[in-house]
């Protein structure tokens, strides 16, 4: 269902459900906006991965927990 999709929570929350893990217990690593919107929304900690020229401004405007340019960096 389209309500489903992100920014929606719902899919990370059914991931949780589904694995037993608390939102305290994940993290999400997402490259847009609506990554970082559905990880807050469902309480889990969001690396935004800034792969793209433009998008650490956009995404630090979103305070995730980190920003990344690079999956090394990991």
């Amino acid at each position: 269902m389209i309500e489903h999709l992100k920014p929606s929570p719902f899919l990370l929350r059914q991931a949780m459900a589904e694995t037993g893990t608390s939102p305290g217990d994940c993290v999400m690593i997402g490259d847009s906006v609506t990554d970082i919107e559905a990880a807050q929304a469902a309480g889990t900690k969001v690396i935004a991965y800034a792969n793209k020229p433009g998008k650490r401004q956009r995404f630090e405007e979103l305070s995730p927990d980190g920003v990344v340019e690079s999956l090394v960096d990991l």
